[in-house]
């Protein structure tokens, strides 16, 4: 699903590591071949099991979550080589704004809340993400977060370059 937020991430990381002109070859690539448009990301782990597209290029979640409709899929989920743009890994962040004045105390709460045993517990056999509190297992048989080599880019800057992705991927005919 060329306009989902993950692949936009992945694209921007894709210039920061590779350059304007590389990912923009990389994405005409992809076009060229015809994919399959799709608008987000569970059909596309839906038809890769049915047989009717090779791959997609999806969060590893996704599977996951057919997997526990299903019982099980023929389709598996593979994550690319050490250092490449599709290793990325994307941690979600949480703040308390300065603004927050007298509500600061509730957002500290929730903050507590969502780094909690529970919540991350939640979050790991729930939604199959990666859990990020100390001693809180990951789903079992996902690969564990300290074996991903994700790229050696600064995540603070990936959304300097989310709109020049769109742009890219638009460009190249994907959307």
């Amino acid at each position: 699903a060329p306009t989902n937020g993950s692949f936009l991430a992945f694209v921007a990381a894709m210039i920061m590591l590779d350059g304007e002109d590389q990912t923009r070859a990389w994405l005409e690539a992809i076009a060229a071949n015809n994919p399959t448009p799709f608008p987000k990301n569970s059909p596309i782990v839906a038809a890769a099991d049915a047989g009717e597209i090779g791959f997609g290029l999806v969060n590893h979640y996704y599977l996951l979550q057919l997997q526990a409709e299903q019982g099980t899929t023929t389709a598996k989920n593979h994550f690319l080589t050490a250092g490449d743009a599709g290793s990325l890994v994307m941690p979600a962040g949480i703040g308390i704004l300065n603004s927050a004045g007298d509500r600061t105390a509730d957002a500290t709460a929730l903050i507590e809340f969502l780094l909690s045993e529970s919540a991350q517990s939640y979050f790991a056999t729930q939604t199959f993400e990666y859990p990020v509190a100390a001693g809180v297992a990951a789903f079992e048989g996902l690969k564990p977060l300290d074996e991903l080599s994700s790229p050696d880019l600064d995540l603070t800057r990936l959304s300097e370059f989310l709109d020049r992705a769109t742009e890219l991927v638009t460009e190249a005919g994907l959307v």
